[in-house]
């Protein structure tokens, strides 16, 4: 195929379209901090990014509970105004987790930071409310974005929240901040999206076209009890199990170990964020119309599988075999450690970079209670992991265990999404 039909295709298929709109988003925002990786890691130590880490970690899980998982919902009304009642459950839930975590915080700061084992943490604890506000506000206004097909928009978002963080980041590490810089950043990155897109949702809505009313908000909160019921345990240990790994290692191991790792999961994560979540974005749109209208999403399911096979199995394999060198090159000598945890996680990776936009099948046909047996097993098995690595007094012990126990699950994960997506006819 040469590059004009190519380009040709691109313009004629609507899903491929999207896709590369949001993806050049994507690459945008995420090449801003790549490309300044190099210096940030001389302003921030391996002890500054473990601190950040820890933050993120807690921040992310209590995240997930922002919206009770009402915004992945959005999607699937037929009629516009329940759609807009689902999106008014999200916020009205994100505010409402947003206060219960601030009193939270506040209450239980000292004995956090004590279980925690970390002082110095102390301080930003109090800036988790703010950061699970901000989540939320982003994946309610996230959700209805794509409802509206707006890909042009959210992959602006995508570069205003990247390039604040990377800016914020830069401009305090200048200033010798330490890890102040690099949680001011992650906070004004998120305030930065949530607000761009909050702003652009009322700017286009705010003529009242939508009637949403208390009896409306009921019904909607009843048809989809299946996500704060399924969905929100499996997401809320989903993230406990992707963040267990730096609250044990920085327990295990230290400070330092844990920001190697926390290195490792933004380098080989941002083919995920960056091709993977894009997909994502786009498949659930398809996928979704396609199962109302035919009763089964096959055809964009293997399409989709197919095309991130191809896309990624030879720059992963060629990541594999030079991730030690590249470490050392690029971030600096002292995150060479991180190039060696990089190689052991790189199947990991690999294989959820291709199972994790297609697991949206179990939320289009609500079979969310198998996304939270999954989860369990994917947070059973980091525990394990972890705790035999820390047997050994050998964090490659865990990281091996770690790496070969997801691959097999979300592999799993794959196939069960595969006999969903056949339809209601086939079964599992």
């Amino acid at each position: 195929m040469t590059f004009a039909q190519a380009l040709q295709l691109i313009r004629r298929d609507g899903f491929i379209r999207n896709v590369f709109t949001l993806i050049g988003g994507t690459a945008v925002a995420q090449m801003i901090p790549v490309a300044v990786s190099p210096i940030l890691t001389r302003f921030y130590s391996p002890g500054d990014y473990g601190l950040l880490a820890l933050f993120t970690s807690i921040s992310s899980v209590v995240g997930v509970l922002a919206t009770l998982r009402y915004d992945t919902a959005i999607m699937l009304p037929a009629d516009d105004n329940d759609a807009a009642g689902v999106l008014s459950l999200s916020v009205i839930a994100t505010l409402a987790i947003t206060l219960l975590t601030l009193i939270i915080a506040i209450a239980a700061n000292s004995y956090l930071a004590g279980r925690l084992n970390k002082p110095e943490i102390t301080p930003w604890l109090y800036f988790v409310p703010l950061a699970v506000l901000f989540t939320g506000a982003s994946q309610a206004f996230s959700g209805w974005s794509n409802r509206k097909k707006q890909y042009k928009r959210l992959a602006l978002n995508k570069v205003l929240g990247g390039g604040s963080t990377t800016a914020t980041n830069l401009t305090m590490g200048a200033m010798n901040l330490s890890v102040n810089g690099l949680i001011t950043g992650s906070l004004t990155g998120q305030g930065i999206s949530a607000g761009y897109l909050g702003w652009q949702i009322w700017s286009d809505e705010r003529g009242g076209r939508y009637h949403i009313n208390m009896r409306r908000l009921k019904r909607q909160l009843v048809r989809y009890i299946r996500f704060p019921l399924y969905s929100l345990p499996a997401d809320f240990v989903n993230a406990a199990a992707q963040q267990s790994p730096i609250l044990l290692i920085s327990n295990s191991f230290g400070a330092v170990a844990a920001g190697q790792f926390f290195l490792v999961q933004r380098v080989l994560g941002m083919p995920i964020t960056l091709i993977a979540s894009s997909i994502l974005s786009v498949f659930r749109e398809r996928a979704s119309r396609d199962y109302m209208t035919y009763g089964n999403c096959t055809d964009i399911f293997i399409k989709t599988l197919r095309g991130l096979f191809l896309c990624s199995i030879t720059p992963f394999l060629l990541f594999f075999f030079t991730a030690p060198l590249l470490f050392s090159l690029v971030f600096g000598p002292a995150w060479r450690e991180a190039g060696n945890y990089a190689q052991i996680l790189s199947v990991l990776f690999f294989v959820r970079f291709i199972a994790s936009p297609l697991t949206y099948v179990m939320y289009i046909v609500e079979k969310q209670n198998y996304d939270l047996a999954g989860q369990i097993l994917l947070f059973i098995s980091t525990l394990l992991s972890v705790m035999a690595g820390a047997h050994y007094g050998n964090i490659r012990v865990a990281l091996l265990s770690f790496s070969a126990s997801y691959s097999l699950i979300y592999l799993l994960y794959l196939l069960i999404s595969y006999r969903l997506a056949k339809g209601t006819t086939t079964g599992i």
